[in-house]
């Protein structure tokens, strides 16, 4: 973290099917069709003058994690996760394909900055595999857990 503070919640991939992941449209208020590739296949539209984009996402969750709806949502209350806080001068690494909800900490009086890095395995599919089935955390730490 540069500045400020976020909440982190920490999935295992295991837990994909509890967080109902979803298809969804963004729509971006400019658009290059040449940076569009086939993960986020989209088109490019004028409008009054601006050029303005949509693709189709499905990396986000359909759960509101600060007020989940168990109506809604019913698999979510049996994800287990880490809770993790991270502050000016903090590092996180997150392993390849855990899924993640972050929020500024409530509170806070400034703005929060934070830097991300991402690293695409080589080999995509059996890294997956792999995180599927293991469990980075401790013996005797359980999930729900605060870090």
């Amino acid at each position: 973290m540069v500045k400020g503070s976020k909440e982190f919640l920490l999935f295992r991939p295991a837990e994909l099917d509890k967080l109902y992941f979803s298809k969804r449209v963004n729509i971006v208020p400019q658009c290059d069709p040449t940076e569009l590739n086939h993960t986020a296949p989209g088109y490019c539209w004028r409008e009054g003058g601006a050029v303005y984009g949509h693709y189709v996402s499905t990396g986000h969750s359909m759960v509101n994690f600060t007020s989940p709806r168990e109506d809604h949502h019913p698999g979510y209350k049996q994800a287990g996760y880490v809770r993790c806080n991270l502050e000016e001068g903090d590092a996180l690494y997150l392993p390849s394909w855990w899924l993640h909800a972050v929020q500024s900490t409530p509170n806070q009086e400034d703005a929060s900055i934070g830097v991300n890095f991402f690293h695409r395995p080589q080999e995509a599919t059996n890294q997956q595999a792999k995180a599927v089935n293991k469990n980075p955390l401790q013996d005797g730490q359980s999930d729900n857990s605060e870090l």
